[in-house]
């Protein structure tokens, strides 16, 4: 099975420590970045 992880948090961000925190920015980003990836992939671009 092919996968593809894609982070868009920052060095920063304590990802499961007490005090955690992430960005709007980041996850709007990464929003915009999932969006561009599927459609990418829906129209079978770079395969």
């Amino acid at each position: 099975i092919d996968s593809l992880l894609m982070g868009f948090g920052l060095a920063d961000d304590r990802m499961h420590s007490p005090n955690e925190k992430f960005e709007v920015r980041c996850f709007e980003n990464g929003i915009k970045s999932h969006v561009a990836l599927l459609d990418r992939m829906a129209r079978g671009v770079g395969t």
